[in-house]
């Protein structure tokens, strides 16, 4: 049986059913620095803010989310304006269906479509799964931050990691455009590549 896999675009009305996979990484982990999770209405308002100019993906299963994807701008001011951070959060039943690899893909074509130049992902450490995982996609270790989170009676350290965009990073860098400026096809290509990934995948997991 053929499974329905849809990886599209989210809207703010994605929040009721994207914030249960968020949840359980505020109430229980470090991986999220964040205490307390937000109301529907707030968590609504960050896809609305990222989309604004910036990709955020859903994938739906079978008509069940399995996971969101997204880029944020890494700091506020005009001269970091190239460079994103990446966040991803799965459903626990999809963890091994190759949702998180072909969202990370999409996200990081479309940033290098609208003209970013490099990408950040912020890891509590240690995390070795994460940080091989991350290694196998081309991210590189930065530096790590010691003891700069306190959650859940603990201290944390901060590790950073890049993944260039633009190789090699232009001189004279055009400002990134809008991820819904880009062409529609391109748009639609990457999405559906991302699709097929997973298809691909859940393929060979029945085997």
């Amino acid at each position: 049986m053929a499974d329905e896999v849809i990886v599209r675009m989210a809207v703010p009305g994605d929040a009721a059913a994207l914030l249960p996979l968020y949840a359980p990484f505020v109430q229980n982990t470090a991986v999220t620095f964040e205490y307390e999770v937000p109301s529907v209405e707030e968590f609504a308002g960050r896809i609305r803010n990222v989309r604004q100019d910036l990709p955020w993906l859903v994938c739906e299963i079978d008509g069940k989310t399995a996971g969101y994807s997204y880029a944020s701008h890494f700091r506020e001011r005009a001269a970091f304006g190239w460079d994103c951070e990446f966040s991803i959060y799965l459903h626990k039943d999809f963890f091994r269906a190759g949702v998180g690899s072909a969202l990370f893909r999409c996200v990081r074509d479309l940033l290098t479509a609208q003209g970013y130049c490099r990408f950040y992902s912020l890891i509590t450490y240690p995390n070795p799964q994460s940080v091989e995982y991350h290694r196998k996609n081309g991210w590189q270790e930065l530096t790590v931050y010691p003891q700069c989170g306190y959650k859940q009676g603990a201290w944390h350290d901060l590790l950073v990691m890049q993944l260039p965009l633009q190789d090699p990073i232009p001189a004279l860098p055009q400002p990134p455009v809008a991820v819904d400026a880009l062409p529609a096809d391109t748009v639609q290509t990457l999405l559906h590549r991302a699709e097929m990934e997973i298809e691909e995948t859940l393929k060979k997991n029945r085997k």
